[in-house]
């Protein structure tokens, strides 16, 4: 249906196993692709003498080097290992607290040693041409209670798959932003936010992606 991008809220980096089949079909599509997104997690700093060399990932990564990047850096990440690197088109999600707990802000970019680690949103928001506040965060503006943004459940689509005759419409999804995430309370991807106690990480990652988009996002 040809949607302006396609942007994933699951992290690709454990290979199938049991159907590497399903990962080769999936590398194979994305070959080429130039709207798919997918996400990067900052894992914990401790860890970063064992992590990747930025400089060396940095083209794969999306890292910009700033003045003071160390070229002996290394940060320990989770990239989408599974999908060939020419077409990863990454970003990171990782969440932002407050002192409180509650997550109020998304990042803009994450600050590894001097190189700049854009998130998901940002680096969407920069292909788009979209402009981006200043700073390396930007303040959250909430659509309203949870559910705010329309959602396709991936059985009606797989099932449509299936039809002779497809009914989901043939021109729902084109030009439109698409987020493929999930919302089960047993992945333990939910956050407390200023709007609920529990809410789905993909529906912050699609506040953002909507702030940005609509340049509504909050300032102090």
């Amino acid at each position: 249906q040809a949607p302006r991008a396609i942007v994933f809220d699951l992290v690709l980096a454990e290979p199938d196993v049991f159907r590497p089949e399903s990962d080769a079909a999936l590398r194979e599509t994305l070959r080429g692709t130039t709207r798919v997104y997918l996400p990067t997690v900052r894992l914990n700093p401790a860890g970063d003498a064992q992590g990747v060399r930025l400089a060396d990932a940095a083209a794969a990564l999306g890292l910009e080097r700033g003045p003071r990047a160390d070229p002996q850096a290394r940060a320990q990440l989770l990239p989408p290992l599974i999908v060939d690197e020419a077409d990863w088109r990454t970003g990171a999600i990782n969440h932002l607290e407050d002192f409180d707990g509650v997550g109020r802000r998304h990042a803009l970019a994450l600050d590894l040693y001097g190189w700049k680690l854009p998130s998901l949103p940002a680096r969407v928001a920069r292909d788009l041409g979209w402009s981006l506040p200043p700073g390396d965060a930007f303040e959250l503006h909430y659509r309203g209670g949870l559910h705010a943004f329309e959602r396709v459940p991936y059985a009606t689509l797989w099932e449509d798959f299936g039809r002779r005759q497809r009914a989901f419409p043939a021109e729902r999804l084109r030009d439109r932003i698409v987020i493929v995430g999930a919302s089960a309370p047993g992945l333990l991807d939910a956050r407390l936010t200023p709007i609920a106690s529990v809410q789905p990480g993909v529906e912050i990652l699609a506040t953002a992606i909507d702030n940005l988009a609509n340049q509504r996002w909050m300032t102090r």
